[in-house]
């Protein structure tokens, strides 16, 4: 039973964390993108 609620307990640390992993993977890639965009419009990195 205790082995199992730890299962239970790794699991769902193990899933929130892959979320925010996700959740912040995201978040630089929009901003890699807009600095991206921004070089190609004037050939420098801001």
């Amino acid at each position: 039973e205790l082995a199992k609620e730890h299962r239970e307990r790794v699991l769902q640390q193990e899933l929130k964390q892959e979320k925010t992993l996700r959740e912040r993977q995201q978040a630089f890639e929009e901003v890699f993108r807009g600095e991206l965009e921004t070089y190609k419009a004037t050939g420098a990195v801001p």
